[in-house]
């Protein structure tokens, strides 16, 4: 099918990220939480530094592009255009080690950029992180434009693809494929019952979001001896005690139940624990 985009001449490509960091992409599964696109401020490719993006690697995952047809109601054959337009980012890269901010760089570091290799923690450059949830019918992919252009500005941006079904596609743990969930046949379109079966959805991506910033927050990669030496260095990137969500749309929404869930219960020292780590919010045509 790529071949058959390519014959008709249907290009297509992501711009690179408007920021003046090179941005990387982890993909990376939470425990007890969700799959996510990580991506983070990168050196460059040298010689002396793997690239380990496949050349054909495409924008959106091939099963990515069947639930996204299913959403749009669209044939498969139309959405797999986008299984022709290869990502950006780089993958194996090592973060990016400067004790500046990438932030307080105003020209974008040199092609070959600074192998810094990970030192302990007093010693190395965090980076303030942005945990960010799709839309209806979103996946990991869908946002990478956005994600990639705050991650240049001196981010490490999380890109959840939550498993509640609201997505267009996500992968359980255990390998099942899952997509969009319809509202029920002759649902009417009203508050209350639009409330009604929406809420469950809310609530677990208030539960997989609560889960991520625990990890984050109390260095559970620490524990997990089957981390990767990349996996391992970008959360040693993070600055646990700078945490911000945000979402697009549904997303939004999410993002706000989320903080109304945490302000109902400040109360719960568990609870606040965490969360006393989340320093803002940002809403991006909430639904």
């Amino acid at each position: 099918m790529k071949f058959f985009w390519k014959l008709l001449g249907a290009r297509g490509e992501i711009s690179p990220p408007l920021g003046h960091a090179r941005v990387g992409l982890l993909r990376f599964r939470f425990p007890d939480s969700a799959y996510c696109h990580i991506f983070y401020p990168a050196v460059g490719v040298g010689p002396d530094i793997e690239n380990t993006s496949h050349p054909e690697a495409p924008y959106v995952r091939r099963e990515a592009v069947v639930g996204l047809a299913k959403f749009l109601k669209l044939p498969v054959w139309l959405t797999s255009m986008l299984t022709s337009i290869n990502h950006p980012f780089v993958e194996g890269a090592p973060v990016y080690n400067n004790k500046e901010t990438a932030s307080d760089h105003q020209e974008q570091p040199e092609p070959q950029g600074k192998l810094c290799p990970c030192p302990d923690a007093n010693k190395f450059k965090q980076y303030p992180v942005l945990i960010f949830s799709h839309g209806l019918g979103g996946t990991a992919e869908l946002y990478s434009k956005f994600c990639s252009d705050v991650s240049s500005h001196g981010f490490i941006v999380i890109a959840v693809e939550h498993e509640d079904g609201s997505g267009s596609f996500h992968k359980t743990k255990n390998g099942d494929k899952v997509y969009y969930q319809q509202p029920p046949n002759g649902m009417t379109y009203t508050r209350t019952n639009v409330i009604d079966f929406r809420e469950p959805f809310l609530k677990k991506r208030k539960n997989e979001v609560a889960k991520i910033v625990g990890f984050l927050h109390k260095k559970g990669f620490d524990e997990m001896n089957s981390l990767s030496d990349l996996e391992k260095q970008v959360f040693q990137h993070i600055d646990s005690n700078s945490i911000y969500l945000g979402g697009h749309s549904f997303g939004g929404c999410s993002t706000a139940y989320t903080a109304y869930h945490f302000e109902k219960n400040k109360d719960d020292d568990t609870v606040m624990e965490i969360f006393t780590k989340v320093k803002g919010y940002v809403f991006l045509d909430i639904w």
